[in-house]
């Protein structure tokens, strides 16, 4: 019997293994609106201040008479005790994502007061928001007082001369101030003059 040829070995398998790298979540509609909504939380328990996480440090904030004021300022007016919310009501809400960057759009019925004087005032919000990691943070945020048909009928439309000191001459005698007009400057045009110090844009 002629000798068995000797096997031979099997061709070694040409296998690459690949391994993906980690997927960072895609910055869905709803971890932003949980976002918001937690942002609208610390308004209602008057604990913007605790709710630090969600300002970027050099986050800007710009009142309806256009001011800015920085992270530092909006906070040390709510650790003072400047304003304080007993309602915080969201009438309208819009969430939008473009990649990393979010925006909110939000308007509150916001009932408590400021700087001691009573506060009704219906806000519309502009928040602009950034992914980072896990987080979604506030890098920009503007106010502005909501237009008529914002849900709260009882509110007149909003006279910005009437917020500042002794009204414009133009609407004084066509309207009264509104319930909130204690909050002088806030929401002041441009052409007006609100005292030193005053809250303006601080609601944010």
């Amino acid at each position: 019997m002629p000798p068995s040829e000797p096997e031979s070995a099997p061709a070694p398998l040409n296998v690459n293994f690949r391994t993906d790298p980690p997927r960072t979540p895609f910055p869905s509609l709803s971890t932003l609106g949980e976002a918001e909504s937690s942002f609208q939380d610390a308004l209602r328990r008057n604990d913007i201040v605790g709710s630090n996480g969600q300002l970027q440090e050099d986050v800007r904030f710009v009142g309806a008479d256009g001011r800015t004021i920085d992270k530092g300022t909006d906070l040390a007016a709510h650790r003072f005790g400047s304003f304080a919310f007993s309602e915080v009501s969201a009438l309208r809400r819009e969430v939008q994502v473009f990649g990393s960057v979010g925006v909110t759009l939000v308007t509150l019925h916001l009932v408590g007061s400021a700087r001691g004087a009573p506060l009704d005032a219906v806000l519309a919000y502009t928040r602009t928001w950034s992914r980072q990691g896990r987080s979604w943070i506030i890098v920009a945020a503007h106010g502005s007082a909501a237009p008529r048909g914002c849900g709260v009928e009882a509110h007149r439309p909003l006279c910005l001369g009437c917020l500042c000191p002794g009204g414009c001459p133009a609407t004084r005698a066509s309207m009264r101030p509104p319930p909130w007009a204690a909050h002088r400057g806030s929401l002041a045009p441009s052409s007006c003059r609100s005292p030193p110090g005053s809250a303006a844009g601080r609601l944010l």
